[in-house]
């Protein structure tokens, strides 16, 4: 087989390699909370919530892309996890939830730059509204946090860590959970589905490209004996 089919063929089989990697991960997930005991007292609020949010993720991850945005994406949520209903009053617990939601949302901004933001007003206003929604659902939760921990007087930590919660505030903590775990499914899915269309994209300007070459090829090679090659 002469070289240049050779080169084509390996390009076809890269993109459709990449493309089968893409479109074979399809976000299906439900977002729902595990069936797992609820937090009794204040202490139990961040472990329970980074359980809940880190079983999720590590399901939703699977159901999303092999690439290295969304790799970087999963990573920065894990991170946050602790923080999403934050309730410490710890020394530097603040400014350190603070940094890892900028990182957070560094990875959000990504997960729609380069061939995503080329697609035009559509998307990036669908994944911007996603973006909103997320810091107004953090919003939310730290909302619900403070309340809980009954404000940031260090001098009620200790009382405050022990002190029991009432149905309401599970079922305020447990809605706020939910709620952020159905922001990042959309965005997640929101993604995916751009990334699929990409990909599909660009494996036909791939294919459309390799049969133009072949029959340029093909007519150079049935020239008529004498004629001359232009």
């Amino acid at each position: 087989m002469p070289r240049f089919q050779l080169l084509f063929c390996f390009t076809i089989l890269v993109a459709t390699i990449n493309f089968f990697n893409v479109a074979s991960a399809h976000v299906k997930i439900k977002p729902a909370l595990p069936q797992i005991e609820d937090p009794k007292t204040v202490k139990d609020v961040e472990s329970y919530t980074i359980k809940v949010v880190m079983s999720f993720l590590v399901n939703l991850e699977k159901e999303c892309p092999k690439t290295e945005k969304f790799k970087v994406f999963f990573e920065k949520l894990k991170a946050y996890s602790k923080y999403v209903c934050p309730v410490s009053t710890a020394r530097g617990y603040e400014s350190d939830m603070k940094a890892n939601a900028g990182s957070l949302f560094e990875a959000m901004s990504a997960l729609s730059s380069g061939k995503n933001r080329s697609k035009g007003g559509l998307v990036n206003k669908s994944l911007q509204r996603e973006k909103i929604e997320a810091m107004n659902t953090m919003k939310l939760l730290q909302s619900i946090g403070e309340k809980i921990a009954g404000g940031r007087n260090k001098k009620q930590e200790i009382k405050n860590e022990t002190m029991k919660l009432t149905l309401e505030q599970q079922k305020e903590i447990k809605y706020g959970i939910l709620k952020w775990l159905h922001v990042i499914t959309r965005i997640a899915k929101t993604t995916e589905e751009i990334n699929s269309k990409s990909s599909t994209k660009s494996l036909t300007q791939t294919k459309t490209k390799s049969r133009q070459r072949d029959s340029q090829k093909a007519r150079i090679h049935v020239l008529p004996r004498g004629s001359r090659r232009d």
